[in-house]
């Protein structure tokens, strides 16, 4: 090994450079650290969704084709589902997979840019899926990748099947028309019979026979012709099974789903001249569910802009007052708040009815949404509400722009920063938009804002999905940390996952990080405080009484000895193992051990004399012992008189 003995001494730490990808520190032993790529994290698809796909599954138009591309082709091993959001993809995308056998199917959480076809698996007669709906780096040779890769899992009896969005995917579906099938959607009364049909085999209730009962003759006549997405037939199917004890149960249900739905229907879907004042209350209302009057009626006002609909100052008073308004739009005022109907789903239902039914206004609703989060409401009330209905369009509708909005929302206050941080951890576990956050996380733990709840998300979700995503997370944010509660939130979110995974394999990774950020990472995993408090001391192992944690704490504090920078925190580590080992008699070994280490480092940093003014006189004749003992006083006094310093 070439490189420059940075310690002048024979006993001392020496880093080299050992090419672009590796670097080498010498200490009490060789240790070679080399950077190596992250394989692409996967997550175990719930046996839910799989029994579901494979038992409650309406084949929509395309599926013949694809299940006979990945099965029954010519050895492609992959097969691409096109196709919008919310129209069944993902269920359609395991029901080819399984072909009607439930069997485990790992979802690949790629983030291109990070990751490329040489990170992703190739295991035998596994089953993957891949979600490329909201990829934005994609490169010119996807097509061609993909194919081979194709190839190389089928060869191994693996199947692939790739989920994306035409807007996506049409650069590619000529070059490979041959594994791309276009989806359709299947019919939402589809739906609803095959998943009563599903439900009847797991409880005692009936199947879809109960779409035949006159109590429900008028629903099953407004869907007929409906475009519903099939989330909506589940859910729907769901409802019907809640209400089918009894035929006067059924009676209740159907006759107060007609009643909402004529109300939507008379107050959004018709062609009525004049009705836009109404409706922009009615929106606002259904939106902001529980407002005050007053921020109602501003809100109204602002919408009107949004949607290029001028308000004549001159008129004014000239129109009906606010209780004939409501009126008019079906609201009720309860004290000084309004609302559309007792029930907060209403509220929901017509926020869904205008971004499916009404998709010309969806970019100037959503402008007017976010124009509200930058103004941050002070109501709680309102604050919450808001918050539901932006983590709703990016949950159900997909409309990934919204996670900015929840990120913005992090700023506001600590009702709000709590709400916006619970709705993006959720977000994270979504099988539909969690590729696109971890996107988004990357992006911001590049930036300068809310950097402490970047970490978290990624000590969090993230990290409970793939601990390879979160750590590249965490550098970033470690590289731009200025302020103590960011360092302290990439440290506790390191700490979270060594206690999820090993210690020893988050050491090994921050390392590997350059010196800043890996001082930071360091500084908090190796404080004894919390390593003892977390049952990181507890397990022996090796020979002659050592901890089993010795060598990995050791090569970790010697990076911080050879950082010039990391004084104080080496002072204050010293101190905290001195003080440890005092109060913890359990634990003085491996504290002995350490700080010998240390000092048997030949590093002044800081200076031995400082580093036993930390340490009370019992602990430092212990070290000075052990250092006699392990490394005898000959080669210590050959660099430094410890005895005389001291």
């Amino acid at each position: 090994m070439e490189g420059d003995d940075n310690s002048g001494a024979d006993a001392g730490a020496m880093i080299a450079e050992a090419g672009p990808n590796a670097t080498i520190l010498q200490a009490r032993r060789d240790l070679n650290v080399t950077y190596v790529r992250a394989r692409v994290p996967r997550v175990v698809v719930s046996s839910r969704d799989i029994y579901v796909a494979v038992h409650a599954f309406s084949p929509p138009q395309g599926y013949e084709r694809a299940e006979h591309i990945l099965w029954r082709g010519h050895g492609a091993g992959v097969v691409v589902l096109m196709g919008e959001p919310r129209t069944g993809r993902q269920t359609c995308a395991l029901s080819v997979l399984c072909l009607g056998n439930a069997q485990p199917v790992h979802r690949l959480n790629v983030t291109w840019g990070e990751h490329d076809f040489p990170d992703l698996p190739r295991e035998g007669n596994a089953r993957y899926l891949l979600d490329i709906t909201y990829a934005e780096e994609l490169s010119d040779d996807f097509a061609a990748n993909l194919r081979d890769y194709g190839r190389e899992l089928e060869a191994v009896n693996a199947k692939l099947v790739v989920i994306a969005s035409t807007a996506v995917w049409q650069q590619y579906a000529d070059e490979l028309a041959d594994i791309t099938e276009s989806i359709g959607q299947p019919q939402v009364l589809d739906v609803v019979r095959v998943r009563l049909d599903y439900e009847a085999r797991r409880t005692t209730m009936p199947g879809g026979e109960l779409l035949d009962v006159q109590a429900l003759a008028g629903i099953v006549e407004a869907l007929k012709d409906s475009d519903a997405p099939p989330d909506y037939g589940v859910s729907l199917a769901l409802d019907i099974i809640a209400h089918a004890e009894s035929q006067e149960e059924l009676l209740r249900f159907a006759a107060s789903w007609k009643r909402w739905n004529r109300y939507i229907v008379d107050h959004l879907a018709k062609d009525v001249p004049g009705s836009a004042g109404e409706r922009i209350l009615l929106i606002a209302a259904a939106v902001l569910g529980g407002a005050t009057v007053e921020t109602l009626s501003e809100e109204a006002g602002a919408l009107s802009e949004k949607l290029g609909i001028a308000v004549d100052p001159t008129r004014v008073l000239e129109g009906a007052d606010i209780r004939q308004q409501l009126s008019k739009v079906g609201a009720r005022r309860i004290g000084d708040r309004i609302y559309l109907s007792a029930r907060a789903a209403d509220h929901d239902e017509v926020v869904d009815y205008l971004w499916e039914q009404r998709p010309n206004i969806r970019k100037a609703l959503f402008a007017w949404i976010t124009d509200m989060s930058v103004r941050k409401p002070t109501d709680s009330a309102e604050s919450r509400r808001l918050i539901e209905v932006v983590h709703r369009l990016a949950s159900r509708h997909r409309w990934v722009s919204a996670i900015d909005v929840l990120f913005n929302l992090l700023s506001g206050n600590r009702d709000q920063n709590r709400r916006a941080y619970a709705a993006l951890a959720g977000l994270l576990e979504d099988p539909h938009v969690g590729q696109a956050l971890q996107k988004r996380l990357y992006d911001w733990a590049g930036g300068s804002r809310n950097l402490v709840e970047v970490a978290r998300l990624c000590g969090g979700k993230v990290g409970d999905n793939s601990f390879t995503v979160a750590v590249v997370r965490l550098r970033r944010v470690a590289s731009r940390a200025q302020t103590a509660a960011v360092r302290l939130a990439v440290q506790d979110a390191l700490r979270s996952h060594a206690e999820r995974t090993k210690l020893t394999r988050v050491l090994s990774v921050v390392e590997q990080w350059p010196q800043h950020e890996r001082t930071i990472a360091l500084t908090g995993l190796l404080d004894p405080e919390w390593l003892h408090a977390a049952g990181h001391l507890s397990t022996r192992s090796g020979t002659q009484g050592e901890l089993g944690l010795l060598d990995p704490l050791a090569d970790a504090w010697l990076w911080l000895i050879n950082d010039p920078a990391a004084g104080e925190f080496n002072t204050e580590l010293i101190r905290g193992w001195g003080r440890l080992a005092d109060v913890y008699p359990a634990t003085h070994a491996l504290a002995v051990e350490l700080l010998a280490t240390v000092v048997g480092a030949g590093q002044s940093n800081p200076p031995i004399a400082t580093i036993f003014q930390q340490l009370s006189p019992d602990m430092s004749a212990a070290v000075i012992d052990c250092l006699k003992g392990k490394h005898g006083i000959e080669s210590v006094g050959s660099r430094t008189d410890i005895t005389a310093e001291i």
